[in-house]
């Protein structure tokens, strides 16, 4: 059973054993976190106070472990990430939520793998925005500087063309069936990418029509400028992080 004394003390075990433990704790930290993520408790939770909460502070606890597993648990990045927007969206907490801090250690210790995995995410909201906000965290600072001194990706971001076609395919990657009803199999991980991004994708999807026919729209006229991108403004939030 579960409670956020044994976590903690795990967490310490960890601390002094870190190499004598194997991938599988990951693995199981992991189910943990399915199991206490339940979906109408964390809605539930949205409207209150949500520090006191007994299954926030379980879900933190959880997440705080992870930044200890050996350096083989860079396999689960997907994973984690998808996990914690996943709680976010059903919390409704985004730069308050208490799930990124614990997050934030773990990206720290896999920077290079990291700044991969969010660049080729950075037309979703909700990446783009976590992904910012890690590089202003006081705990990133290993983050910080594998992008910093190889500035090229955010480089290539502040200049890319209309995000339409991003978008698009950002859509049709996140196409699932509808939710299951209660009661039935667990979603797959699948689902749960689909039922964190859905919205983010429907606000890139309109962002992208607009810009894009307001570009088109503006091209008509001589010397008038094109208006950023998503993928631009994304890319704004990132160097605004740096500074």
């Amino acid at each position: 059973h579960l409670n956020v004394t044994s976590l903690d003390g795990l967490a310490r075990l960890m601390k002094l054993l870190t190499n004598y433990f194997k991938d599988e704790v990951g693995k199981k930290l992991l189910d943990h976190l399915h199991q206490w993520a339940n979906t109408d408790k964390l809605r539930q939770a949205s409207t209150k106070t949500i520090k006191d909460l007994h299954e926030v502070k379980i879900l933190v606890a959880i997440l705080n472990i992870f930044h200890l597993l050996p350096a083989s648990a860079v396999v689960l990045l997907d994973d984690l990430v998808t996990m914690v927007v996943t709680m976010e969206t059903h919390l409704m907490r985004r730069e308050s939520s208490p799930f990124r801090k614990p997050l934030f250690l773990f990206l720290n210790h896999y920077p290079a793998e990291a700044i991969k995995y969010f660049f080729d995410r950075i037309d979703l909201p909700h990446y783009a925005r976590m992904f910012a906000e890690a590089l202003a965290h006081e705990s990133c600072r290993s983050l910080r500087k594998e992008l910093t001194e190889d500035p090229s990706r955010l480089v290539v971001v502040l200049t890319s063309a209309s995000p339409a076609a991003a978008a698009a395919a950002a859509a049709a990657s996140v196409e699932v069936a509808p939710a299951k009803e209660a009661g039935r199999q667990p979603q797959t991980k699948a689902d749960m990418d689909a039922n964190a991004d859905k919205m983010e994708v429907e606000d890139a999807k309109k962002e992208a029509t607009e810009g894009g026919n307001d570009n088109a729209a503006q091209a008509d006229g001589a010397g008038v400028a094109r208006r950023p991108t998503l993928r631009q403004m994304h890319g704004c939030l990132l160097v605004e992080a740096l500074i």
